[in-house]
């Protein structure tokens, strides 16, 4: 039976972080594709919009809703 990491992630966030606080997350692309598309569409079926290059950056605020600033931003290489 499948259980979804996202309930388990977002305790261990608030635990960690203030909610105004910034965070730097470092992922592997497919696992950021997926907590993105769990963000912005509510559901992990839709991961293969948010396939990104290798050292891209993506910059979010997930408050007071998720809003996607920049995304597979790789100018810098």
């Amino acid at each position: 039976m499948y259980t979804s990491p996202f309930p388990k992630l977002r305790s261990c966030c608030k635990c960690a972080h203030a909610d105004d606080e910034t965070v730097l997350v470092v992922s592997h692309g497919v696992a950021m594709a997926v907590v993105l598309t769990h963000l912005i569409n509510g559901s992990m079926d839709q991961w293969g919009e948010f396939v990104s290059h290798n050292c891209s950056l993506t910059e979010l605020e997930l408050k007071p809703q998720p809003t996607v600033y920049r995304f597979n931003q790789y100018t810098h290489l």
